[in-house]
């Protein structure tokens, strides 16, 4: 198993992503000067949030762009998020690429989803 390796989320000052697809925020309202594992949900279509907040400033950010963008890069324009396996919560950067539409329904068809 490999070791998890993290990095910063540009933009959003005191939150990291894992290349294990675990999202974490510092706990620093307490002074502990820890890291703790944030819970993601799932969206209506199946994927993982997470809560990510700064000041006034608010969003839910899907875990699966915040690993590809700290580890792969910026989405390239017209291109999507593919998971290798099809699984929507499988965020393992080993299991993510940036892809096109035609991608992913070649995916689908892969993995017996599509005809």
């Amino acid at each position: 198993m490999a070791e998890v390796e993290y990095r910063d989320i540009e933009g959003w000052p005191g939150y990291r992503v894992g290349s294990d697809g675990s999202v974490w925020s510092r706990l620093d309202r307490w002074k502990l000067n820890r890291w703790h594992r944030l819970k993601a949900t799932d969206n209506a279509r199946g994927y993982l949030r997470v809560g990510l907040g700064s000041g006034a400033q608010r969003t839910a950010a899907k875990v699966h762009i915040l690993v590809l963008n700290a580890f792969v890069g910026p989405r390239p324009e017209g291109f999507q998020t593919c998971h290798w396996n099809g699984i929507k919560t499988d965020n393992r950067v080993e299991n993510l690429r940036w892809g096109t539409v035609r991608d992913n329904i070649a995916d689908s068809r892969r993995l017996g989803r599509r005809k």
